[in-house]
């Protein structure tokens, strides 16, 4: 267990083996959650699965991407203030997914121009 900083706000970072978590043996498809309540963020460590570990790790950093954008969004004041008949933007899965994913090509670039 790790605690992370969220914008002030100490957030609890948990490896999980899917069975001993409730949310996520109940969720089957999900890999990971946030909890905005709680204040912690969840994923499973895949130990029940047949990935490889390269395979597994590049899966739980993405998780992790993913879940922490949401507590950012969250603490932003705009996970549920942005309803709309569509639903939130601000915790709508594929945006976030866009973002999890994008992000260390992005970073990669600023990097490269130094402008971080």
């Amino acid at each position: 267990m790790r605690k992370i900083d969220i914008l002030g706000t100490k957030y609890t970072v948990e490896i999980k083996r899917r069975d001993k978590d409730g949310y996520l043996s109940v969720h089957g498809e999900a890999g990971a959650y946030c909890n905005f309540h709680e204040k912690k963020i969840v994923c499973d460590s895949l130990e029940c699965s047949d990935l490889s570990k390269i395979e597994t790790d590049r899966l739980l950093k993405q998780y992790l991407r993913h879940e922490i954008l949401h507590a950012f969004l969250f603490e932003s004041g705009l996970g549920f203030d942005s309803i709309s008949d569509a639903g939130a933007w601000a915790i709508n899965e594929e945006m976030v997914d866009w973002f999890a994913i994008q992000c260390p090509k992005i970073f990669h670039v600023y990097n490269k121009l130094g402008v971080l």
